[in-house]
């Protein structure tokens, strides 16, 4: 998958906002939108993304490490 991501996409801006971190103990659930603009490397085309993300983080050994991650995208707007 992320082979096939890198083969397809230039990321060229990523950007968070509203992002809300909740710890408990050794677990903590982050939530937030994430916007990002990427180049479609086969045309050349720029598109903005748009998505809402939860992250699930796990402290161990004293560092904390990602256990899972879901983005939902947000779909522009019709006009």
């Amino acid at each position: 998958y992320l082979a096939g991501v890198q083969n397809r996409l230039q990321f060229l801006a990523a950007n968070r906002r509203d992002y809300n971190v909740r710890v408990y103990g050794d677990v903590a659930v982050a939530t937030g939108r994430l916007d990002q603009t990427v180049k479609i490397k086969a045309t050349g085309q720029e598109r903005k993304l748009e998505a809402v993300t939860t992250q699930v983080w796990r402290k161990t050994a004293g560092t904390w490490v990602i256990c899972s991650f879901h983005a939902c995208l947000i779909p522009p707007p019709t006009s």
